[in-house]
């Protein structure tokens, strides 16, 4: 009866988590008002379902513990900065001169101590997702439940990304826009932001053909696939699936000509290719004798990279040539560029509190130069880890490294650890790469569905990496017993 309850327990909370993902998608990546509180309160109900299940590996379980304790530690913070007292000895100056025309004495760390309070809905919830899925999808076989259906997600966001940009240019879903777009976004508002979800959910797909064609030499896979063999039909057909997804997601990537997710995506993949082609290639190099090469598998050499050839160059005469015109083209951000030097004298002039979370959009304009342009409203500084810093002040910078160093040991653990799958922890290592990059320019992870997305992306590859890690207390435990 209990193995039964837990059973139900783990389907429902799977189901509930995938609803979570797709309805934070899908309204805009709920950057709104609304379709952020409804995200929230439909992951946190997910994690409800989620803690009724026990973590049994305990290196998992270690994570998601430091995951609620970084999430506790940042939450306590935020608190903090938006606390609003009299004669606040760490407010933030901006609070006595406001104070010396009004005639109020209180004053809080943050300058818009509601920006700030506000703020925990679009921080908390993928921390909630990330934990969820480590509870919800234990295991190698549940992981790449996981993880077929972000990618199966992903292709939907293409499909529906095309017919949006080919027959109704000037709507997202039933949002009308000013002007025609004909650039790629699907159900996002920002060609950048799906540029992201786009180049994450690549690997993802890359991921998932390398387990389908395990055990399936990397020469012989385009004939394997494509003659008849004793490839298994389903085998097959999986292969096939995610290889035109693959495909699907790259042209989408190129169409939403977002010069910072595209490279990005190349420097990931660049990243790991040799690692994975030297593993994938290994067993045909163990089977020639005396390091010779045959006639037939100098053929299959030619063939194979001459196919890749061709293949890339007509993807990129199809549809890069608008991502590559814009890569020639920087005078369009310089506004940006030119406003990071005065982000950063805002976050040197509070680097000890910060400005207060979520509060870019209130501060910046006392910053912001005429010469740098004047057009539109800065909500985000266009680099995440700028506006961290400039949020959270100094307390940020061990936050970050901790967290990219906390991934990096995970997927080196995977790709130490795992022997047949530790292609996911170099998916995973790629992942990091990407969005760490990305996010130099860009504010993708401030949208909170895309931020949900990468949680749980980076959650069952976490899982997955740290299947066959033990933890040297548990080996004394045994060695005990």
């Amino acid at each position: 009866m209990t193995k039964l309850f837990r059973f139900g327990t783990a389907r429902i909370a799977q189901f509930a988590l995938y609803s979570a993902i797709f309805l934070a998608l899908l309204p805009y990546g709920s950057k709104l008002l609304l379709p952020k509180l409804f995200m929230s309160i439909t992951v946190a109900l997910a994690l409800i379902i989620a803690l009724a299940r026990p973590i049994k590996k305990q290196s998992v379980a270690r994570i998601a513990r430091e995951a609620w304790c970084l999430l506790s530690l940042l939450v306590l913070f935020i608190l903090l900065q938006s606390i609003e007292i009299e004669a606040n000895p760490f407010a933030h100056s901006i609070w006595e001169t406001a104070g010396g025309l009004t005639g109020f004495s209180v004053g809080s760390i943050s300058v818009e101590p509601s920006l700030t309070r506000y703020g925990l809905f679009s921080l908390i919830p993928p921390f909630f997702m990330f934990i969820a899925v480590l509870h919800a999808f234990q295991g190698d076989d549940e992981a790449w439940l996981m993880i077929r259906y972000l990618a199966g997600l992903a292709v939907i966001f293409c499909l529906y990304g095309l017919l949006q940009s080919q027959f109704f240019p000037d709507h997202v879903l039933i949002k009308e826009l000013k002007s025609p777009n004909h650039k790629f976004t699907s159900v996002l508002i920002n060609r950048n932001h799906a540029g992201t979800l786009l180049g994450v959910s690549g690997l993802l797909m890359l991921a998932l053909v390398i387990n389908r064609a395990r055990g399936v030499a990397l020469l012989k896979l385009p004939e394997r696939i494509v003659l008849p063999s004793n490839l298994k039909s389903e085998k097959r057909r999986g292969i096939i699936v995610w290889i035109l997804g693959l495909f699907l997601t790259l042209i989408c990537l190129f169409l939403t000509q977002s010069r910072g997710a595209f490279g990005a995506t190349i420097i990931a993949w660049a990243a790991i290719l040799p690692a994975l082609l030297s593993h994938a290639l290994m067993p045909s190099v163990k089977a020639v004798k005396d390091f010779r090469i045959s006639n037939r598998q100098t053929k299959q050499w030619t063939l194979f990279l001459l196919l890749i050839f061709l293949a890339g160059l007509g993807f990129i005469s199809l549809y890069a040539e608008g991502t590559l015109f814009r890569l020639a083209d920087i005078d369009t951000e310089s506004g940006r560029f030119c406003s990071y030097p005065y982000m950063f004298d805002i976050f040197w002039e509070n680097w000890i509190f910060g400005t207060g979370f979520a509060t870019f959009e209130a501060i910046y304009s006392l910053y912001r130069p005429a010469k740098c342009g004047v057009y539109g409203v800065w909500t985000e500084a266009h680099n995440f880890w700028l506006e961290g810093l400039i949020g959270f002040g100094i307390l940020f910078v061990p936050v970050a490294l901790y967290t990219l160093w906390k991934f990096f040991d995970i997927f080196r653990l995977g790709i130490k650890t795992r022997r047949s799958k530790r292609f996911a922890s170099y998916i995973g290592l790629a992942i990091l790469i990407l969005i760490s990059l990305h996010s130099l320019v860009e504010f993708s992870l401030q949208i909170p569905g895309v931020a949900i997305y990468v949680s749980a992306v980076m959650a069952a590859l976490t899982s997955l990496s740290l299947q066959h890690v033990r933890l040297s207390r548990s080996k004394s435990a045994k060695k005990q017993s």
